[in-house]
C-alpha cells in the first residue's frame, strides 16, 4: 500500500500522520503486530496521527464488497494510547469502542456487514497532550 497510490487493497487513508513512513496509516495494514520495539527499535512501525490533529482517523478500503466478522486493532505499547474511538462501516453502521494500554489484540464483532471500507474515527487519548499510535488493524471476513 502507497500513500497516494490507489488500485491497490487494502488501502489505507489518513486524516494525518507523522512525517516519515515509520508513521504512514499504510503500516497499520501491513501483517506486522509486534507492538513492543519501542521508540528506535524495530518494528517501530504504526500509524501515528500528528499529535496536534484535532480528529485523526484512518479508514481502510477493500476495493469491493467484502462481509466482516471481526475487528482486531494493536495499540502501540507507549506512555500514551487511544482509549476511545468510533468505528464507522461504509454500509452506515457505527459502533464506539473501548480501547486499552495492551500487547494484545482487541477484538470487536462487526456483525457479519457487507461494506466496501471500515474508518476509525473520534480516537480518544489517554492523555491528550501524549501521542497514541496503532500498530496493526486487522478485519476478517470473506467476499461478499
Amino acid at each position: 500500500d502507497l500513500e497516494k497510490a490507489t488500485g491497490g487493497y487494502p488501502h489505507a487513508v489518513t486524516s494525518s500522520a507523522t512525517s516519515g513512513d515509520q508513521y504512514a496509516g499504510r503500516n497499520a495494514i501491513d501483517g506486522f503486530n509486534v507492538n513492543v520495539g519501542g521508540a528506535g527499535k524495530w518494528p517501530n512501525n504504526a500509524w501515528q496521527a500528528e499529535k496536534s490533529a484535532a480528529s485523526s482517523q484512518i479508514k481502510i478500503e477493500f476495493g469491493r464488497k467484502v462481509v466482516v466478522d471481526k475487528l482486531v486493532i494493536f495499540s502501540m505499547n507507549s506512555a500514551t494510547y487511544y482509549v476511545t474511538a468510533t468505528v464507522e462501516l461504509s454500509d452506515g453502521t457505527t459502533m464506539e469502542i473501548n480501547l486499552r494500554n495492551t500487547t494484545e489484540g482487541m477484538e470487536f464483532d462487526l456483525g457479519g456487514k457487507t461494506v466496501e471500507s471500515i474508518t476509525i474515527k473520534n480516537l480518544t487519548k489517554a492523555n491528550p497532550d501524549g501521542v497514541a499510535a496503532i500498530s496493526e488493524i486487522q478485519v476478517f471476513g470473506h467476499e461478499a
